[in-house]
C-alpha cells in the first residue's frame, strides 16, 4: 500500500508525492498543472535551462526527492 501526499501551491494542485513500501518515493506533476501556461512555480529545480518543465519521474530510496527533503518532518510521510 502506498502513502500519497497532495502537493499544493496555495489553492493550485501541483502533483502527488508518493511513498511506496521499502522507502521508495517519487513525485509526479498533475496533468492540469503541466498544461497550465500560467502555473505558479514550485521550484526552479523542476525546470531545464531552456525553461521547460522536467516531467520525468525518478524514484528515490530512503529519502525524498531533493526539493521535498527539508520541507517535511523526518519519518514517514
Amino acid at each position: 500500500m502506498a502513502d500519497i501526499l497532495g502537493v499544493y501551491l496555495g489553492s493550485v494542485f501541483v502533483g502527488q508525492l508518493t511513498l511506496l513500501p521499502g522507502d521508495h518515493s517519487f513525485f509526479v506533476f498533475d496533468e492540469n498543472y503541466v498544461n497550465d501556461q500560467g502555473r505558479p512555480v514550485l521550484s526552479q529545480s523542476f525546470f531545464t535551462e531552456s525553461s521547460d518543465l522536467i516531467l520525468e519521474t525518478q524514484t528515490t530510496r530512503t529519502k525524498l526527492p531533493p526539493f521535498f527533503s527539508n520541507l517535511l518532518p523526518k519519518g514517514q510521510l
